[in-house]
């Protein structure tokens, strides 16, 4: 049912979401009651958190692990994310996706391939057999993930301002890469991210 892939990056994401939370950086407010179970957040996702809640309560771990591996791959995951060569890609736009939404993380990679990589992909926030095929044509494809992390990490600083100041810093940021030799700029990711 599932891929080998997703199972190795769902075991990577249980890693990382840890386990029941109380932390008020999740966006809800329900007094000391745990408000996030295995990343998966009350406020959001009411009925999935219910029934992972309920069954690791219980100590039925096999259910809730069944049901946070149904949770995932049916909200940030695709078959797109398989046909993606690049095991740090896929990693990246899955991780990334459950943080931010699979909408930007697949926004993120298309402005990578475009701005990086002179692609042509068309930025419209859709994972698809474009979006893939063109990840895909690059001959190299580690720099594809690097650059990929450093905008996902723009990304992630950026989210601390308001819309303008952001928005003016992306076009700064896009018209700078843009304007540089593509060759050069593969020498300085493969310089900052691999030596």
């Amino acid at each position: 049912m599932y891929s080998k892939r997703y199972i190795r990056e769902f075991s990577h994401l249980m890693n990382d979401e840890g386990g029941l939370s109380k932390s008020k950086s999740d966006n809800a407010s329900f007094g000391d009651e745990v408000h996030t179970a295995f990343g998966v957040t009350k406020k959001y996702y009411p009925t999935e958190f219910k029934q992972i809640l309920q069954a690791h309560n219980a100590g039925n771990i096999e259910l809730r692990d069944s049901l946070l591996r149904d949770f995932y791959h049916s909200n940030f995951w695709s078959d797109y994310h398989d046909q993606i060569e690049s095991d740090h890609i896929a990693h990246l736009l899955f991780s990334f996706g459950v943080n931010a939404s699979v909408k930007k993380a697949t926004e993120i990679l298309q402005m990578t391939l475009n701005y990086f990589f002179h692609t042509g992909t068309k930025v419209d926030s859709g994972l698809g057999k474009n979006t893939v095929g063109d990840c895909n044509s690059i001959h190299y494809q580690k720099p594809i993930g690097s650059a990929y992390a450093f905008f996902i990490c723009v990304e992630l600083f950026l989210n601390q301002f308001n819309t303008k100041i952001k928005n003016s810093v992306w076009k700064m940021l896009l018209t700078t890469v843009r304007d540089n030799d593509q060759h050069n700029i593969v020498g300085w990711i493969k310089r900052y991210f691999f030596y």
